[in-house]
C-alpha cells in the first residue's frame, strides 16, 4: 500500500500520523539524509559507494533509499547490506546480502522532475544479516556516475568526528572508483556524497520519523557550523523522549531554495514516498527576496497552505517553520520586514500547536526596521551558527517530545 493509513486529527492537538495503534512495540522509520545534492563526483565511469548509517533503535529490516538530482536516469548494477555495532566497521564488515529492487538486483533511479529537484526510490524489504542491529552498512555499485548529482554537506568526511560527531549517531559516507560491492574500498573519497540517501527500517521499538524541508538554514550551512547537514531537528533527536519513543530524521532541505522550489520538493518527496510522521516546512525563506523584499506575501502564504494540504493528505504532521531573520549587512528589507513578521505571526496565532518559531529564538535587535539575529547566534548574517542550531534545537526537542507523548496517550485511548 503506497500510502500509510493513520488516526483522525484532533483539531486542539497536534495532528498525529501513526502506524497501526495495535503494533505499539514495533515502528517503522527512515534515518538518512538527502539535503543539497549539488556535488558531482571527481570519480567519473564505474564507483562503488557505501554508506554507514546509525539507527535510533536496532533494526530488523531494511530497505536502502536511493536518489540523486540528475536530469538523466542512473543506474545502479548491484547493492547490498550488511550490519554491526559502529560506523568505524565499515572497512571490515562481512555477511554482505544482495539487494534487490522489485525482485531484480539491478535497480534505475528515473531522472529528476526538474533543475534544483531530487528522485529517490526504495529497495525491497531485507532482513539484517545479524538479526537485529543498530548500524547499517550499505554498498552500491554504478556502472557509470558520470554527470550525477548527488546528496552532499561541505564538510563531509570519512572521520566521524567530522561529519554528525553531536550524535550518538554518526553516519559515513565513502566511494571509491570501480566494483568493490563487498571488499574492501581502495583510494576513497570520503566526503559524504552518495546515491545512497539511508534506509527505512522496521523495529521492535518505538520509533518517529521527522523530514526537513526548506533551505540552507535547514540543511544547517554557514560559517562557523561545524557538522553541516547535522540541523536542528538532527541535534534535537539525540536527547528526545523518556526513553520509550525515539526519533530519526531525514533532511530533504537543498541550498538556495524558493519557496517555490521548496513546494516542489514536498511534491516529489510524496511521489517517491518517502514520508514520516512530522515534516518541518519553513514559511518563506531569504532567498525569496533576492532583490529586497519583493516577494508577495499572500503567494508565499499560498504556497505554504499548499504543502500543508499535500502532506496532511499523505498522513504527514506539519510543523510550520518561521522565516527567520536576516541581517541588515546582507540583505536589506527595511520595511518589509514587517511583513515578514506580520506574516509569520498569523501562523503562530492560527496554528499554535504545529509552530517551530524560529525566528522567536533567533531574533535580536531591530536597525533600521529590520530584526538582526540575536547576537552570537549566527557568524554570517544568514545562518545560525552552532549555537543558533543548538538554541533551534532546544525549541524542537520540546515539541518533538510534545507530539510523541500526546500520540502515545491518544493511541493508548482507542484501544
Amino acid at each position: 500500500m503506497k500510502r500509510r493509513q493513520f488516526l483522525a486529527r484532533t483539531a486542539s492537538l497536534v495532528a498525529l500520523p501513526f502506524l497501526n495503534p495495535s503494533a505499539e512495540e514495533t515502528g517503522t522509520a527512515i534515518a538518512g539524509y538527502a539535503g543539497r545534492m549539488e556535488y558531482g563526483l571527481k570519480v567519473a565511469g564505474p564507483v562503488t559507494f557505501r554508506a554507514a548509517i546509525s539507527l535510533a533503535r536496532p533494526a530488523t529490516e531494511v530497505r536502502i533509499i536511493f536518489g540523486h538530482g540528475s536530469l538523466r536516469a542512473a543506474r545502479i548494477d548491484k547493492f547490498a547490506l550488511s550490519s554491526g555495532n559502529a560506523v568505524e566497521q565499515i572497512s571490515t564488515c562481512h555477511g554482505w546480502t544482495v539487494g534487490t529492487l522489485g525482485g531484480s538486483p539491478k535497480a534505475s533511479l528515473p531522472p529528476a522532475a526538474g533543475e534544483r529537484r531530487r528522485r529517490m526510490i526504495k529497495s525491497d524489504w531485507m532482513p539484517v544479516p545479524d538479526g537485529e542491529a543498530s548500524v547499517i552498512f550499505v554498498s552500491a555499485f554504478c556502472p557509470d556516475a558520470r554527470g550525477l548529482r548527488l546528496i552532499g554537506a561541505r564538510g563531509g568526511s570519512r572521520l566521524i568526528a567530522h561529519w554528525a560527531g553531536h550524535s550518538t549517531r554518526p553516519r559515513l559516507y565513502q566511494h571509491s572508483a570501480g566494483d568493490h560491492l563487498t571488499g574492501f574500498l581502495p583510494d576513497i573519497e570520503a566526503k559524504a556524497t552518495s546515491i545512497i540517501v539511508g534506509v527505512e527500517y522496521r523495529t521492535r521499538h518505538s520509533v518517529r520519523t521527522c523530514l526537513v524541508f526548506g533551505d540552507s538554514i535547514d540543511n544547517a550551512e554557514g560559517r562557523d557550523v561545524l557538522l553541516p547537514g547535522a540541523d536542528a531537528a538532527f541535534v534535537a533527536s539525540q536527547a528526545t523522549g523518556d526513553g520509550t519513543v525515539a526519533w530519526e530524521t531525514l533532511n530533504l532541505a537543498w541550498s538556495g531554495a524558493t519557496s517555490v522550489r521548496i513546494a516542489q520538493h514536498v511534491a516529489d518527496a510524496i511521489e517517491d514516498d518517502v514520508l514520516g510522521d512530522m515534516a518541518i516546512v519553513p514559511l518563506g525563506s531569504p532567498n525569496d527576496a533576492r532583490k529586497g523584499f519583493r516577494s508577495s506575501v499572500a503567494s508565499l502564504e499560498q504556497l505554504h497552505n499548499q504543502n500543508l494540504a499535500a502532506l496532511e493528505a499523505a498522513g504527514v504532521s506539519v510543523l510550520s517553520r518561521t522565516w527567520a531573520p536576516t541581517n541588515r549587512s546582507i540583505k536589506k528589507f527595511g520595511h518589509g520586514d514587517e511583513l515578514r513578521r506580520q506574516y509569520n505571526a498569523k501562523y503562530v496565532k492560527c496554528r499554535p500547536n504545529h509552530i517551530f518559531d524560529a525566528d522567536a529564538v533567533l531574533s535580536g535587535e531591530e536597525i533600521f526596521e529590520q530584526v538582526q539575529f540575536r547576537e552570537g547566534y549566527t557568524s554570517d548574517g544568514i545562518h545560525p551558527n552552532d549555537r543558533g542550531i543548538a538554541a533551534l534545537a532546544d525549541q524542537l526537542r520540546y515539541k518533538l517530545d510534545e507530539f510523541a507523548n500526546v500520540s502515545r496517550s491518544l493511541r493508548s485511548s482507542r484501544r
